[in-house]
């Protein structure tokens, strides 16, 4: 039996991770069978840097073939490559050792060398191309899998590094359309939602909202992402219509932890200044919001796509309840509630008089104004 009264925190816990389930397994079920390899008018050229990382021969290796997208720091062997060891974000090709070899003492410090010219030859086996980082745990973040992706593998040997993470990013994104297009992804209805979605498209730390159907919301949280902004930025023109408005935002903590020194807010306040104030009308699930998507400040992406299917359920169980949504932002799960669900009241409570003020907006938006009551306060 569902209780008359719904609290919002309650619904999510219930939902939030069968439908990551769901989604994920959709995902994974359109990825591989959607699209050809997409192809671009890239120059082939032969590599001068090829930076390869070598892991060790482990059960964890066996994951890495199966699409496990992060390498720590523990399971590298050696790098080698060039003289030099691999930079910061290089694009970096992934290969196990053929031979599992004798781990080392316990307690000894997982360190591992570069290996400039490997006085033996050892047998390895690719698993695919990743962003290197020195500073993380996550040595490598893998963006190309050669057992998941083979026909993409083989066509990045040829090319130099650049064009070679350009031409993952713009298969990345294809895909990530497509499947999106394949769950109905815009439709009447709604026209907001997450086209990557960092690990589950197969692009660890980077994420993209697309807000009213016409602005795509870049969010970076990988020092690989700020390293090579300009080529993402790139590919995803070439994907999107040439009239959608590219807005690059960053969440600082996560790129401190990924040991990126922000040294760009100059650049993301010239990207964000022009019309910060413009808001973008959109639509999820047939319930209009009002977003600020060029504005500098404001919640992630300015607004909380990875919500929908739970704004949905939610709304499913509310039919003649009252429901207290805390932490609203700009109303989300109240709107939805009411205007799809039928319930009999609906309070939302945020601690930013700013959220507060958009969520009336939103109300009135809706023509709810006189059925939502929205408050400031401190939860």
């Amino acid at each position: 039996m569902i209780p008359a009264f719904l609290t919002i925190l309650q619904v999510m816990f219930l939902t939030r991770y069968s439908a990551s389930f769901i989604m994920g397994a959709q995902r994974r079920s359109f990825r591989n069978r959607l699209l050809p390899l997409r192809t671009s008018s890239i120059t082939t050229t032969p590599d001068s840097s090829n930076a390869k990382v070598v892991v060790k021969r482990s059960r964890q290796s066996m994951e890495f073939r199966k699409g496990s997208q992060l390498v720590f720091q523990g399971a590298v062997s050696y790098t080698t490559g060039g003289e030099e060891p691999p930079q910061m974000a290089d694009l970096v090709q992934v290969l196990v050792e053929q031979e599992k070899k004798k781990s080392s003492k316990k307690g000894a410090k997982n360190m591992y060398k570069h290996v400039s010219s490997p006085t033996t030859t050892t047998e390895t086996q690719s698993l695919g191309w990743g962003v290197y980082n020195p500073k993380s745990l996550y040595r490598v973040r893998l963006l190309c899998h050669t057992n998941l992706q083979p026909a993409l593998s083989n066509e990045l040997v040829t090319l130099d590094s650049h064009n070679r993470l350009r031409l993952i990013l713009e298969n990345k994104i294809s895909t990530a359309l497509a499947t999106r297009k394949a769950v109905g992804l815009p439709n009447t209805e709604t026209d907001t939602y997450r086209l990557i979605n960092g690990e589950g498209d197969g692009l660890s730390g980077l994420a993209v909202d697309i807000l009213g159907g016409k602005v795509a919301v870049i969010m970076s949280s990988a020092t690989w992402c700020q390293i090579h902004q300009t080529t993402i930025q790139t590919a995803l023109k070439e994907i999107l219509p040439s009239d959608f408005i590219i807005v690059w935002k960053t969440t600082p903590n996560r790129l401190k932890q990924d040991g990126w020194v922000e040294a760009d807010d100059q650049r993301r306040e010239e990207q964000v200044a022009e019309n910060v104030d413009e808001s973008i009308i959109v639509r999820e699930s047939g319930v209009s919001y009002m977003t600020f998507p060029l504005h500098g400040q404001g919640q992630k992406t300015g607004f909380y796509c990875d919500q929908r299917d739970n704004r949905k359920h939610l709304a499913s169980l509310c039919s003649g309840k009252r429901v207290l949504d805390l932490c609203c932002y700009h109303g989300g799960f109240s709107l939805t509630a009411k205007l799809l669900g039928g319930a009999s009241h609906c309070t939302g409570v945020d601690s930013s008089q700013g959220a507060i003020d958009i969520c009336n907006k939103n109300s009135k938006l809706n023509g709810l104004e006189d059925d939502i009551f929205f408050e400031k306060g401190d939860i």
